[in-house]
């Protein structure tokens, strides 16, 4: 692939964005947890994660979001998502779940977020107002995150490094010479506009994306400098639910989410 520079791309935002959850595999890592439900439907705190992502995503302005579906559809029928349905989950990445969802991905701007993943309304709201054509939020506590689910920093992250502006993302994904150079991790969460997507549909459509999913193609557009990739450092705790441990240790930060949300509730 043929080394540019960033290009500038004009970007329309009159569209209110929409998001997109992606939700089509089964996340068998959870264990027996998803052996009848995805992910985004497993229970923490009393509530399942995609009716907490929902609350949050409204919490920031977004009312339209739709779900790219698979893995036991019939868990959403009857709810209020837009439904992607990927028939061909259990063989495909996360892009090509994400590519199903083209309809909107071509017309609007889309906050992606992956549906085991739960973070702040405010993160979100960041987001959605982040400039340029594609956005990405991260975590600046990251190592704080890796040591409490495993004691090891580097287990599960998926390492932003920024440029010497601090504006934009230089480098992601892939596991940098040192520590001192990461200022963050991706939340699995990122706002592509029409532009953007029309760049990383061009990549997959090609082949340069084989076998790769949503963040690793991520990865290598901002290492090939496709389009400038605009930095969000996160607003409030984060959790990825990734192995069965993470349903324990993730409490306290959804109890943490809750309360934000009600304190922000009682102060509207």
């Amino acid at each position: 692939m043929r080394r540019t520079s960033h290009v500038s791309v004009p970007v329309r935002l009159s569209s209110p964005p929409r998001a997109v959850i992606l939700t089509a595999g089964r996340s068998a890592e959870l264990g027996h947890v998803t052996a009848d439900r995805p992910a985004s439907l497993v229970e923490v705190c009393g509530d399942t994660l995609i009716r907490r992502q929902k609350a949050a995503l409204r919490r920031a302005g977004v009312w339209r979001i739709g779900a790219v579906v698979g893995w036991r559809t019939d868990g959403f029928h009857g709810t209020d998502l837009t439904l992607f349905e990927n028939p061909l989950w259990a063989s495909t990445t996360s892009l090509d779940s994400l590519a199903v969802a083209d309809d909107w991905l071509r017309r609007v701007p889309v906050m992606v977020q992956f549906g085991n993943v739960l973070c702040s309304a405010e993160t979100i709201r960041r987001l959605c107002t982040a400039p340029g054509p594609l956005a990405v939020a991260y975590d600046p506590g990251w190592r704080a995150l890796g040591a409490r689910r495993c004691g090891d920093p580097w287990s599960n992250a998926e390492p932003v490094v920024l440029d010497r502006s601090r504006r934009y993302v230089a480098q992601m994904g892939g596991r940098p010479a040192s520590l001192a150079v990461v200022q963050g991790q991706w939340l699995r969460l990122v706002k592509l506009t029409p532009a953007s997507w029309a760049v990383l549909r061009r990549m997959r459509d090609t082949g340069q994306t084989e076998g790769l999913g949503v963040g690793a193609a991520l990865a290598q557009l901002v290492r090939h400098r496709l389009v400038p990739v605009t930095a969000v450092p996160s607003a409030g705790p984060w959790f990825p639910f990734d192995n069965p441990t993470d349903l324990e240790i993730g409490r306290d930060v959804v109890d943490e989410l809750d309360g934000s949300a009600t304190a922000r509730s009682h102060s509207a």
